[in-house]
């Protein structure tokens, strides 16, 4: 079983690196869209950069 990558390590791979853990097994697309749309949610209220979620 390998550990989950947090947040923060998601969020510097390219889409490359992404497909490629999807690939693998080690991580879902679901699982890649969730942690998206938490550091939007975390970030925007300072970049004010997504008007629609």
């Amino acid at each position: 079983m390998t550990t989950p990558l947090s947040p923060a390590e998601l969020a510097w791979m390219d889409a490359t690196a992404q497909a490629n853990l999807v690939a693998t097994g080690k991580a879902t697309a679901r699982e890649l869209v969730d942690a998206a749309i938490e550091r939007v949610e975390r970030i925007n209220p300072q970049l004010n950069c997504v008007i629609y979620p």
